[in-house]
């Protein structure tokens, strides 16, 4: 799985750069907690680490998580919320090492920093809206950013041939219906027009330069692309008893079908025939979500909440980039896992204004060691979050809410090799140990209109 250049006096030479840049990065770019799905949808789930959002049903945001939940509101409401995501990272180099011609074929540690925190502080915004026909026919409309991410390293720093910048935007239009079928169920549905946007960036080294150990030596990669396309979901909603409801939620996958570009650039000498730009094809598959919750009201004033989401993940086997300038396609195994998370959390509401929350997390991450790199060093998690609601008005509700995410400790080891078979091939190593957090401030407003 080769693309093919041609250098001056060589024949056509075989870079595994897609390998290193648009695939690998990709990859671990589109692998956040649980997947790159981001739950903050909401300030009322954020403050129970998101226990039972298919089954409380209590706001406008069960457009989101449950559309059956529709059902439970007994008039039109507006939800409009704002997350602050911030992650982050501190990575340790555990001897990075760049195998050239020039370092007289001997594993020779790179230069380069430490790329500073990579994350920056992101909003996550959400708009919701129900509004009920009648006595059992609910309509409602959700726009949310469901999957994304933004890492963005200094461009010298040790692993810069992992990546650079690896940026994923997604925009969802979710129009939902619900129905009660009777008392005591309910069920809902809904299309998901969902919109992606990536940038990957990485460097490549120029292996015959006098000192390929530097920065300034470096040639660049990037990729980008977009895609529009369709999904659906399902929920079910069972009042099990006066007190004690389950909720059930399913969203498919998604086939995103990215058109885009493809560039490699800034690689002089013998090397610079190598510069390329060719627009691409790839596929990225997102995974089903499954979603089963409960929520139980022990007293009037207390609700318990619970939990469990499955991912299918396995689904994001391989990608392949396909190139209009007639390069070969190129086949990259991803080998991801399905995955899980669960949540338990509670609410309890002190008097008619106010509202306490709280909750914890476990998810598991989708990655698996030998594809781990900087691009994103996922690793397993525990989130904990506290919330509290205030409503000024009989229609009028604000909601606040604090996340915080506790990481494992990945660790990066992986190998890739440059222009092989060649004599000016080169092998980097890259070894770091990262230690990575997330913190969420979420806000949001739902009125009763």
């Amino acid at each position: 799985m080769f693309i093919q250049f041609y250098a001056p006096g060589h024949k056509p030479i075989g870079y595994q750069w897609v390998l290193l840049v648009t695939l690998l990065l990709g990859a671990v770019d589109w692998c956040m907690a649980t997947g790159f799905y981001v739950p903050q949808q909401t300030a009322y789930g954020a403050g129970r680490a998101n226990a039972g959002n298919v089954a409380m049903a209590a706001r406008a945001c069960t457009v989101f998580f449950n559309p059956a939940g529709m059902t439970r509101l007994t008039g039109a409401e507006i939800l409009i919320g704002v997350n602050l995501v911030t992650p982050s990272d501190r990575f340790q180099n555990r001897g990075t090492t760049l195998n050239a011609p020039a370092t007289a074929d001997k594993p020779t540690n790179l230069l380069g920093g430490r790329g500073r925190n990579p994350g920056a502080p992101t909003p996550v915004a959400s708009l919701f809206y129900v509004q009920p026909l009648g006595s059992r026919w609910w309509v409602g409309v959700g726009l949310s950013s469901p999957f994304g991410l933004r890492l963005e390293y200094d461009s010298d720093w040790f692993g810069r041939y992992d990546s650079i910048e690896s940026e994923l935007v997604t925009l969802d239009l979710a129009p939902t219906v619900a129905y009660r079928l009777s008392e005591t169920l309910s069920v809902g549905a809904g299309l998901n027009l969902q919109y992606a946007d990536m940038t990957l960036t990485s460097a490549i080294p120029n292996t015959l330069a006098p000192n390929p150990l530097l920065a300034t030596a470096d040639g660049r990669s990037k990729l980008t692309g977009n895609a529009l396309s369709l999904g659906f979901n399902l929920g079910l909603l069972w009042n099990i008893t006066p007190n004690t409801r389950l909720g059930a939620h399913y969203r498919s996958g998604i086939n995103h079908a990215i058109d885009g570009k493809s560039s490699v650039s800034g690689l002089t000498g013998a090397l610079a025939a190598a510069n390329f730009r060719s627009s691409i094809d790839t596929q990225v598959r997102l995974p089903d979500i499954v979603a089963i919750g409960v929520a139980h009201q022990p007293t009037q004033r207390a609700t318990l909440l619970a939990e469990a989401q499955w991912f299918g993940w396995s689904r994001f086997d391989e990608l392949n980039v396909h190139y209009a300038n007639g390069m070969p396609s190129v086949r990259l195994p991803q080998g991801y896992r399905d995955t899980y998370a669960l949540s338990a959390g509670a609410e309890y509401r002190y008097n008619d204004a106010f509202t306490l929350r709280a909750g914890v997390q476990y998810d598991r991450t989708p990655t698996v060691d030998q594809f781990r790199n900087t691009g994103l060093p996922d690793a397993n998690r525990i989130w904990t979050a506290l919330g509290f609601s205030y409503r000024p008005r009989r229609r009028m509700e604000f909601t606040l809410s604090y996340q915080h995410v506790f990481f494992g400790h990945p660790r990066i080891n992986n190998s890739r090799s440059f222009y092989e078979k060649f004599p000016f091939q080169g092998d980097v190593v890259t070894r770091a140990r990262v230690d990575a957090a997330v913190d969420t401030l979420s806000f949001a407003l739902n009125y009763a209109l």
